[in-house]
């Protein structure tokens, strides 16, 4: 797919601000995310979607589909924006309002880094989890659940 999506790019005139990398280490992984204004994640099928916490990370924006997990990570309006994932104008709307306000921009990557401090860290998901792990053995919650 890489050189059909290469190709549209330069049909839309905007290769020379494109760039398709293909897999990446974690390293360059988190140095692009660093030097990105935003994470733009249109996935239909994505299971949780670590990436949305690693730009959180980085203290940047997130748009993505209005698909039930994602919208669970994304907080509308606060740390990114969720849109209609067959919408093509909201997608261009958005990012273009984020590219042209720089500090809500940096407002929305600046919340979103205090939600992975609060809710993600791996200490307490693990608490999280160790909890959840007990209860299930003491029979407190249904294995079907």
């Amino acid at each position: 797919m890489k050189q059909k999506w290469e190709d549209m790019a330069f049909g839309l005139r905007i290769a020379h601000n494109t760039e398709f990398i293909g897999y990446v280490s974690e390293e360059r992984n988190i140095d692009v995310l660093r030097k990105s204004s935003m994470l733009v994640f249109p996935s239909l099928i994505e299971g949780f979607g670590i990436v949305i916490l690693e730009a959180f990370a980085q203290e940047k924006p997130v748009l993505v589909s209005d698909t039930k997990v994602l919208k669970e990570i994304v907080d509308d309006k606060v740390n990114g924006f969720v849109i209609s994932p067959l919408d093509t104008n909201e997608w261009a709307e958005k990012i273009t309002f984020l590219l042209k306000n720089k500090s809500t921009c940096k407002k929305m990557g600046s919340d979103g880094s205090h939600k992975v401090q609060r809710l993600y860290q791996a200490k307490l998901l693990a608490e999280k989890f160790e909890l959840l792990y007990e209860r299930l053995v003491a029979g407190q919650i249904d294995k079907g659940q």
